[in-house]
């Protein structure tokens, strides 16, 4: 039966624990990915969860009327930083699919598949590789390089991966001193409600993180803009 009376989110948390609600929405991904190969698994899995935990998060949105309009939201992940070099250098670094590695937290368990990549990018080009982003599950990722402009932006697109909806802009000018790159990622999560919900819980949350660390990574190589 459906609870009479829903449980905050808090409470949610708190009662049944972050680790289950990412346990359901990664799982979930994966069949996805394997085309219901692991359903077996996967159903395994679901079983050992409260099921509560689903009729609860169901009945939150309903209440809150987001039932029709969570499929059509959009996130955006909007990030600055100066950086004391060239132009030349930064675009050098940041276009090269080379780098994509050191600049990726090692729990990522960042792996690319695609073999002898071409040292720039250019419009067209795709890139495989694995992710590994929590609970150990390896996931497949394909970004199509749709646009670039040279020493000023180029764009990435998820063609096959965990989101419904992944474009990332990076934008590059010159400023005294230095330069100011710009990245901004929109993004939808797939699944409806229980993506909105994963979002609130640790996408936002852990994208925050991936690009904290590419900044420090970032600092490490071409130094820290003076008064940044």
């Amino acid at each position: 039966m459906l609870p009479s009376h829903p449980h905050k989110f808090n409470d949610l948390y708190e009662k049944y624990g972050l680790g289950a609600v990412k346990n359901l929405w990664l799982l979930t991904v994966r069949v996805r990915q394997e085309g219901g190969f692991l359903a077996g698994v996967t159903l395994s899995a679901f079983n050992n969860l409260p099921e509560k935990i689903l009729f609860n998060c169901l009945i939150t949105f309903a209440l809150k009327g987001k039932t029709k309009n969570v499929l059509l939201s959009m996130y955006v992940l909007e990030t600055t930083q100066k950086i004391p070099a060239s132009l030349d250098a930064v675009w050098d670094f940041m276009s090269s699919p080379a780098n994509l590695k050191h600049i990726t937290p090692e729990y990522m368990g960042f792996e690319v598949l695609t073999p002898n990549l071409p040292e720039k990018m250019y419009p067209g080009m795709m890139i495989a590789y694995h992710v590994t982003p929590v609970l150990g599950i390896k996931m497949k990722w394909v970004t199509e390089i749709t646009h670039v402009s040279d020493h000023h932006y180029f764009v990435d697109e998820q063609r096959h991966g965990p989101y419904k909806i992944w474009h990332h802009e990076h934008h590059l000018e010159s400023i005294p001193g230095g330069v100011l790159m710009r990245d901004r990622v929109s993004y939808l999560p797939p699944f409806g409600f229980l993506g909105d919900l994963a979002q609130s819980l640790f996408i936002k949350g852990q994208l925050k993180e991936i690009f904290d660390f590419r900044t420090r990574k970032v600092e490490e190589r071409f130094g820290k803009m003076p008064g940044a």
